[in-house]
């Protein structure tokens, strides 16, 4: 009788899988980095105090910038996406793609997830450092003001309204 073994299955996306190569070790540091966020809001989560979610946003804010200081911020989130084969649309901000990484489905629904990216870009567009991130959304009216601060602010697209 033969006794057939597992071998290591992974756990989540990120893991290379048993016929591919081994990431790179840039892929492995883009992978411990997201892995480092996703266990902040695993934490966050399970808190769920009413401002535990900002802990998880200022990870989330803080890897962008670094990301942004050495002016590699699309190519590692886009990269991040492609490692956990998520598909990301073109023109996707890079902390939507993170967002989207980070929170599981079952945490936060798209709606959720949207509204915190668009938080967190409004807080880039303003220029607001890390540090000071909790403070500026006190200021905005909390995510959801600082989401619809963004919205009016800096639109993505023109609507136009047909003119019959």
């Amino acid at each position: 009788m033969q006794i057939h073994t597992l071998t290591s299955i992974p756990t989540n996306n990120l893991s290379a899988s048993p016929r591919s190569k081994p990431p790179s070790k840039r892929d492995a540091e883009i992978i411990e980095e997201v892995e480092r966020v996703r266990e902040t809001e695993q934490v966050a989560y399970h808190q769920r105090s009413r401002f535990a979610m900002r802990t998880y946003l200022k990870q989330v804010y803080r890897l962008y910038c670094r990301w942004k200081q050495t002016g590699e911020v699309n190519r590692k989130a886009r990269r991040a996406a492609n490692l956990q084969r998520i598909p990301v649309r073109r023109g996707t901000h890079p902390l939507k793609i993170l967002i989207d990484l980070t929170t599981p489905a079952n945490h936060a629904d798209a709606k959720a997830r949207s509204r915190m990216a668009r938080a967190m870009e409004f807080a880039a567009a303003e220029g607001i450092r890390p540090r000071g991130l909790g403070e500026f959304f006190d200021q905005s009216g909390g995510i959801a003001g600082a989401a619809g601060q963004m919205v009016l602010r800096h639109p993505r697209r023109i609507r136009r309204v047909n003119d019959w």
